[in-house]
């Protein structure tokens, strides 16, 4: 399903449905190759050239030596990537980017949220995706994949998508707003666990993504879903639950080859 593998100093994942393409290039980071955060309190949102983005890059053997990131904003908004211009990344903002430019390196920054990567091999193109809970709310995944199809006429049913490492139902507990956002939806049983003694509602939001993506026409054999905890294995990712809001940053990337 996934390796952990090592470049120098720096540990990602690569997922398996993807690791024998000689077209793809792609990597869910830990800890061990994102970005702390400032002691100042700031933020490294969008930091394109951040000592994680270049470890990123080097692992993806970006050209650019780069991977383009944008300032997330748990929004829906899904921005296309034409190109590597340094000045025009520092002003991107939104919590997704798609891309069939070959060679340029988009990523998304997690510490809990589901980073979502997604590929075509038909069409060719790629997409980086940032999902919290109120981006699943806004339906983002499946907005992403209507993205494929409207700009890049993909079909659904040839993309492939591994959504990454999150906050799991065992450590995400969340207030009734969420339940009340999720409730109604035609795959929304099962997505909270709320009778627990404590009285606390368990949100799996990974499968949340996954529902989305089935129900906007992927085939589920084409999803693959690491089953990794971030808040269990903050010694591996930032979370920032574990790290009470503390927490750095990990890029996830992904990247077409020529």
């Amino acid at each position: 399903m996934f390796a952990l593998r090592r470049r120098g100093l720096a540990l990602y994942i690569e997922a398996d449905i993807w690791h024998d393409r000689h077209d793809l290039a792609h990597a869910f980071g830990t800890r061990w190759c994102g970005d702390a955060m400032p002691p100042t309190g700031g933020d490294v949102e969008g930091a394109n050239e951040s000592p994680g983005a270049v470890t990123m890059a080097g692992i993806l053997e970006a050209p650019s030596s780069r991977v383009i990131t944008a300032i997330q904003v748990h929004g829906d908004d899904i921005l296309m990537v034409d190109g590597t211009d340094a000045d025009t990344a520092r002003r991107l903002t939104g919590d997704g980017l798609v891309t069939d430019r070959p060679e340029v390196a988009v990523g998304i920054r997690t510490a809990d949220c589901v980073p979502l990567l997604m590929f075509d091999p038909r069409r060719r193109v790629i997409g980086a995706i940032h999902a919290g809970w109120k981006g699943a709310v806004l339906d983002i995944a499946g907005k992403a994949v209507g993205v494929f199809a409207d700009r890049f006429l993909s079909n659904p049913g040839d993309i492939n998508a591994v959504v990454g490492p999150s906050v799991g139902r065992c450590c995400y507990d969340v207030g009734p707003e969420v339940i009340r956002a999720m409730s109604g939806r035609p795959w929304s049983d099962g997505l909270f666990d709320s009778g627990r003694p404590d009285g606390r509602s368990m949100f799996d939001l990974g499968r949340a993504v996954t529902c989305q993506l089935v129900d906007s026409g992927l085939d589920p054999k084409n999803i693959v879903t690491i089953p990794l905890c971030t808040s269990c294995r903050d010694d591996l990712f930032y979370s920032h639950r574990a790290e009470g809001g503390r927490a750095g940053r990990q890029i996830s990337a992904i990247m077409l080859r020529e």
